[in-house]
């Protein structure tokens, strides 16, 4: 099984050489690098050249003069490599030695899987530890196993990247998009060991609970949703999903037939099940602009005929009368 690692870079010279050190330290080295920078201004590239005169497998670093964005920047690494296997990789993780290893055994045991991902432990800038792991964080909010969505943890199935790419451009994240198709196929292996370190830094703080660095529990979760519900977007959040799954459901139609047409079955029920999604999000993006007081009964009704089970229950029915 060929292995190749997909890293995209943008001026990421602070970390960037830890994380091309890991990959040297690997047990099992990969085959390949192909590394795509999107017009770095400080010392990336030239760091990348240097790695590459010495590294003990191929570094294919991409001549690239357009800036594209991170879904683009990864987009470009993806449809250059040659693996049979492909490791995503962001700039500023570290990855623990056996993680290529294990993945690649999984892989091998699991042959009919289309995507693979490990637990990662939530770390400083410096990677001193927290304590916390990715999968520990979304359990202990309530979050299921399929809220696991995490671009650097991915080892994909060169299968999947046929029937998927290219990642939209405008799409919410190449991760999103990925991890998304396969979970629709429902092709996804979660490896609960933690095999690589993920950065926590002022440069990707985000808002995700799951990835702070203090323990977060179903507390938080409930006053995040509050917080989305009440805001000044929930309607442009509602337009987004619709936009994300009419995405998806045209990106099936593309995907009919490739990788040789042994997909097909399970492109068609996902497409389907994405036709059922996306009447759910247009019913409750309508019901978001009726006036608050019609909202209740409209709901009410909506919930009585056990649509609301296809969403999150209780949760959503009460997003919709705030949002």
């Amino acid at each position: 099984m060929k292995v190749s690692v997909a890293l995209a870079t943008y001026n990421g010279a602070s970390y960037l050489p830890a994380q091309l050190r890991s990959f040297v330290e690997q047990d099992r080295l990969p085959d390949e690098l192909v590394v795509s920078d999107d017009c770095s201004t400080d010392d990336t590239c030239r760091l990348l050249a240097n790695f590459a005169k010495d590294a003990p497998f191929e570094v294919k670093i991409l001549d690239n003069t357009d800036r594209v964005g991170h879904v683009g920047n990864f987009n470009r690494a993806l449809q250059n490599v040659s693996g049979d296997i492909v490791f995503l990789s962001d700039q500023d993780d570290f990855w623990l030695p056996q993680k290529i290893c294990k993945v690649v055994e999984l892989a091998n045991a699991k042959q009919d899987v289309l995507l693979f991902m490990n637990d990662a432990e939530l770390v400083n800038k410096d990677l001193s530890k927290t304590g916390l792991s990715k999968l520990g964080q979304l359990r202990s909010a309530g979050y299921p196993s399929s809220a696991f969505v995490m671009g650097c943890c991915c080892a994909i199935h060169r299968d999947l990247l046929e029937l998927c790419l290219p990642v939209p451009v405008g799409f919410g994240g190449h991760d999103n998009w990925i991890v998304g198709f396969a979970n629709g196929l429902r092709s996804v292996c979660i490896l609960e060991e933690v095999l690589q370190l993920y950065r926590r830094h002022d440069l990707n703080e985000s808002t995700i609970l799951a990835n702070r660095t203090r323990r977060v529990g179903k507390l938080d979760r409930v006053r995040l949703q509050i917080e989305k519900a009440r805001s000044d977007n929930s309607r442009n959040l509602a337009k987004f999903e619709i936009a994300s799954s009419e995405e998806m459901y045209f990106a099936c139609n593309r995907s009919y037939g490739r990788a040789g047409g042994k997909y097909d079955p399970m492109v068609s029920r996902f497409q389907f099940e994405l036709e059922s999604r996306l009447q759910m999000l247009r019913y409750r993006y309508d019901l978001r602009l009726r006036p608050m007081h019609t909202r209740f009964f409209k709901g009410a009704r909506y919930w009585a005929s056990g649509s609301y089970g296809r969403a999150s229950g209780v949760r959503s029915f009460f997003r919709d009368l705030i949002g």
